[in-house]
């Protein structure tokens, strides 16, 4: 589970002839012309996360059984979408949370710290179903964009430690798993070698072409006389100075092991 910080997202009313409500965004969409809708994930610059405007449909459709808890403490309940006590919705700034304030010690006590303002963050609790990772433009960050996500809690939190542009995730493990995830996208993107072969060819003219193909059959052809002269149990001396003569050879810059597929690129470009 991960769990995300906003500073100055929550407040605390009295209704007409009702209990006091607590209220704020528990999360902000991303927004192109706010920097500060997009988080540092690893605060070194290298993945910035995003959330998307549909990320909370589907919790809120399906009515996940999200609690309202101050600073994610289970022993801390202020309220329940389940007991109707707690009402999620979206609103063009993001996730927007309201939660009847109990007549509890902690929810009275809550009221008065969030009126006073010593409390003056909200957080929200989640698992991502649904991430995007978008490759950045040189010299900018990758993108993490959450698209979906299974909900947990919400609520006020004491120490909104990471505010406008950074995320806080609670755990090292879960940071740790999000790099890995990173990691293993990022090898996604790097070209295999029959792509870099391929760039390479098409990059060639017809004559150069002509001349790679006919280095990498000259090699082979010297590479196979050396095997079979490896192979003759008494050698002359015309064998053993012929073997020092292919040993000597240089590979040619372009792998062997891509001689059928120039071959091909070099049979198509004939044509």
């Amino acid at each position: 589970m991960e769990i995300r910080y906003f500073k100055d997202a929550v407040d605390a009313r009295a209704q007409d002839d009702k209990e006091n409500i607590i209220f704020g965004h528990a999360a902000v969409f991303y927004q192109a012309d706010d920097p500060g809708t997009a988080y540092d994930l690893f605060g070194d610059g290298s993945v910035e996360e995003r959330i998307s405007d549909t990320a909370f449909d589907r919790a809120i459709s399906e009515s996940h059984d999200v609690r309202a808890l101050v600073n994610h403490d289970n022993n801390m309940l202020l309220g329940r979408v389940s007991a109707g006590t707690l009402r999620l919705s979206v609103t063009e700034t993001g996730l927007s949370y309201e939660v009847d304030v109990p007549d509890t010690q902690v929810g009275r006590d809550t009221a008065t710290s969030l009126q006073r303002g010593d409390l003056d963050g909200s957080s929200f609790q989640f698992r991502p179903t649904k991430v995007t990772w978008i490759e950045g433009e040189e010299g900018e960050p990758d993108v993490r964009m959450i698209d979906d996500v299974e909900m947990y809690d919400v609520g006020p939190v004491t120490f909104p430690a990471f505010e406008a542009a950074t995320s806080g995730i609670r755990a090292d493990e879960t940071l740790t798993e999000v790099r890995t995830s990173w990691q293993s996208w990022k090898e996604t993107l790097a070209p295999t070698i029959e792509e870099v072969a391929e760039e390479a060819v098409e990059t060639c003219s017809e004559d150069d072409l002509q001349d790679e193909f006919e280095q990498e059959m000259e090699y082979d052809t010297d590479c196979e006389q050396l095997s079979e002269t490896n192979e003759v149990s008494e050698t002359t001396e015309d064998d053993v100075e012929r073997s020092e003569e292919v040993s000597d050879l240089e590979e040619p810059e372009f792998d062997p092991s891509r001689l059928e597929f120039l071959k091909r690129k070099l049979e198509a470009s004939l044509m």
